[in-house]
């Protein structure tokens, strides 16, 4: 399933396609998903499309007709204006799967999430 895909080629393919959306017609891709979102009291922004979720809860943005990503690596994109780093994953320091919330969302090591997730 292409959302498993993890490090640079999944990354790359979420900088890409916002940068040919961003050329296109940045205000209707602030609006598909700014009006994709509901804020919470606790600080989160959840993502509650219709892209899909996994079992664990993260949502999913549908980049092509047969390919989705994580929502929360999009977000994250979009707000650093760069690809995620080789190597790394997108953590939710607030522990939510669904939360979009670049303030919430940093790059970990594979290795450094797990053991948080575990860990805490």
């Amino acid at each position: 399933m292409a959302a498993k895909r993890r490090g640079a080629y999944n990354g790359q393919i979420i900088y890409e396609w916002l940068r040919q959306m961003v050329r296109k017609d940045k205000e209707r891709l602030i609006a598909r998903l700014s009006n994709a979102v509901i804020h919470t009291p606790s600080g989160c922004i959840l993502y509650k499309h219709t892209g899909g979720q996994t079992s664990k809860g993260y949502r999913r943005v549908s980049v092509t007709s047969e390919y989705k990503v994580y929502a929360h690596h999009v977000f994250w994109t979009l707000a650093n204006c760069r690809p995620i780093p080789d190597g790394m994953e997108i953590d939710h320091e607030c522990n939510t799967p669904a939360c979009v919330n670049p303030k919430h969302l940093r790059p970990l090591t594979p290795e450094a999430n797990t053991d948080r997730r575990n860990y805490g």
